[in-house]
């Protein structure tokens, strides 16, 4: 479609006073722009908000760890989408700096339990980290469930649309109950210290 308006519209270009107008090439403009300016949007964005991450979590490798989930997310989107065969389109776009808010939320909180107490990665350590799962996991189905809805509308921008924000809600879901979860544990040497040293200490 792009390459026939374009083709029209060069061809009318040498007649004055001439527009090309319809619904099909207004949408087709408007994807077009969109698709020319997202980028710069989303790096202008990510650099806003990994400067910001940076300077209240003032750790590099807590700021890797809070971006987690939103990997996870955008993974799990082209993933699915190269599947089902979606496209990205002018609506479905919209989802993608929604997720990535999304998924530096459930990452955050994580992350920010771990720097405030390290023994909190262990499961069996503390209420407060199965409390910060649930709702992680609580959030998460709620707003998918809402995004989900949208795939029973008859519209195939608006379905493709909660197809992308659904998938990348669970996605990010995965990403940071899962996997972070575990990687927090790995990554925490304190805590098996302190466990080493309790063992010891009740062994004596």
């Amino acid at each position: 479609m792009g390459s026939l308006l374009e083709g029209v519209r060069a061809a009318l270009s040498q007649i004055d006073g001439i527009t090309l107008t319809g619904l099909s090439v207004v949408g087709q403009d408007a994807r077009n722009s969109v698709q020319r300016q997202l980028p710069r949007l989303l790096g202008i964005a990510a650099i806003v908000v990994v400067a910001w991450l940076l300077v209240i979590l003032r750790s590099m490798r807590l700021l890797l760890l809070s971006l987690v989930p939103t990997v996870f997310s955008m993974v799990f989107v082209f993933a699915v989408m190269h599947i089902t065969g979606t496209k990205l389109n002018i609506v479905n776009l919209l989802a993608l700096p929604l997720l990535v808010g999304v998924g530096v939320d459930d990452g955050i909180f994580l992350v920010l339990l771990f720097a405030h107490d390290p023994r909190h990665v262990n499961p069996r350590a503390t209420p407060q980290l199965s409390a910060c799962c649930h709702a992680i996991t609580m959030t998460s189905l709620t707003t998918a469930i809402a995004f989900g809805s949208l795939l029973l509308t008859s519209t195939p921008a608006v379905r493709s649309l909660g197809t992308v924000f659904a998938v990348g809600i669970l996605g990010s879901w995965f990403g940071s109950i899962v996997f972070l979860n575990a990687l927090l544990f790995f990554l925490n040497p304190t805590w098996n210290q302190r466990k080493s040293s309790n063992v010891q200490t009740v062994d004596s």
